[in-house]
């Protein structure tokens, strides 16, 4: 849970950023809001930057799943959480907050 706070929490400064906050002003919209911050860097990024941006957003994608399947307890698959779910959850929330802040800023 507190992983899916951080990346809305980090959106929220690139939403400042980026003046969209008009237009996105609810933090639990993750993936409308990275993609709008994607499509203002397109004007500014080479092909090789973009695609990369694009793939960090299927990443938020399979990644906001993930976090769902804990805060659910993987209920829906009908598996049982271990330690390295929640690991998984950590580390890839980490890396994609660092490239976001490497491509984004």
């Amino acid at each position: 849970h507190l992983c899916r706070e951080s990346i809305q929490e980090f959106l929220e400064i690139l939403i400042d950023r980026y003046n969209l906050r008009d237009k996105y002003a609810q933090k639990d919209k993750t993936k409308g809001r990275l993609k709008a911050i994607i499509e203002i860097k397109k004007d500014s990024s080479s092909d090789t930057i973009i695609k990369i941006l694009e793939r960090l957003y299927d990443f938020v994608d399979s990644l906001i799943e993930l976090v769902q399947r804990q805060e659910h307890y993987g209920l829906k698959e009908r598996e049982t959480i271990v330690l390295d779910d929640a690991k998984r959850v950590v580390i890839y929330s980490i890396l994609l907050m660092n490239e976001m802040d490497k491509m984004l800023f």
